[in-house]
């Protein structure tokens, strides 16, 4: 289990989160949610301790993270940042073997290389294996990084908007892949998305911030209701419930005055 405690950040003396707290359990993904300034971004950069809380604890099987090196990090969180633009030199199976960094020695192993392999067929980017990253599309790129992700192989994955460059059906096949991990290896994943029917219907909760603080979580049908949804985020809404999952319908009036 992730636990974040009263976790409170402030940069250049402007408080940015204020008091979160929330608990990540094995097997689950929880969807971050939120209008763009909202702190869902600083949110996952201060779990990882990539920006220092000012207060609060994050723990990892009641381990502080705080504590931990960076490699034991890295052997137990993996992380998708929101921008990734990396150009690298390396084809795409050398960038996703990079997952495996905190495990390999010297020199990779036959066990990295399967791995990695296994990874490329899943996120089904094996006939892309020998193109050069930087000669990828947008939404090639995007899936890449996120294979690299998987290939790390952790218990905990935080990603920040991972399906912003995939089209519709990348997105579903992606969040599949994501759905399946879960339930079949209990990953636990915690996913910053703005596309709340998406997290609707592939979340197990949803966290809601509002101006860096949480505004509400639970279940998608708790959290995505036509007043919440309007309230936070200031547009005109209606909430349709297909098998208890909700799906947001914007209205032609498009905002709220």
């Amino acid at each position: 289990m992730l636990k974040v405690e009263n976790l409170s950040f402030s940069y250049n003396k402007v408080q940015v989160l204020r008091d979160i707290s929330f608990n990540l359990e094995e097997g689950k993904i929880i969807g971050l949610i939120g209008p763009n300034g909202s702190g869902k971004s600083t949110l996952l950069k201060n779990i990882l301790h990539l920006e220092k809380p000012d207060y609060g604890r994050i723990k990892l099987d009641n381990e502080d993270i705080a504590r931990m090196s960076l490699t034991e990090r890295a052997k137990k969180i993996s992380y998708v940042p929101q921008f990734t633009t990396p150009n690298f030199s390396h084809n795409v199976f050398y960038t996703v073997l990079m997952g495996r960094k905190p495990y390999i020695g010297w020199n990779y192993s036959k066990e990295d290389e399967e791995k990695t392999r296994q990874v490329l067929t899943q996120m089904k980017l094996e006939k892309l294996g020998e193109r050069l990253f930087s000669h990828l599309s947008g939404g090639e790129k995007q899936k890449t990084i996120l294979a690299r992700a998987i290939a790390q192989n952790c218990n905990v994955m935080l990603l920040d908007e991972p399906t912003s460059n995939l089209d519709l059906k990348h997105k579903q096949e992606f969040m599949l892949i994501l759905r399946e991990k879960v339930d079949t290896q209990k990953v636990s994943i915690l996913i910053a998305i703005h596309d709340l029917n998406l997290a609707a219907a592939f979340c197990d909760k949803i966290l809601l911030l509002n101006r860096g603080q949480k505004f509400m979580e639970g279940k998608p049908e708790e959290v995505i209701t036509k007043e919440n949804i309007e309230k936070i985020y200031e547009v005109a809404v209606n909430i349709l419930l297909h098998d208890n999952i909700p799906y947001i319908i914007l209205n032609q009036s498009n905002s709220i005055r």
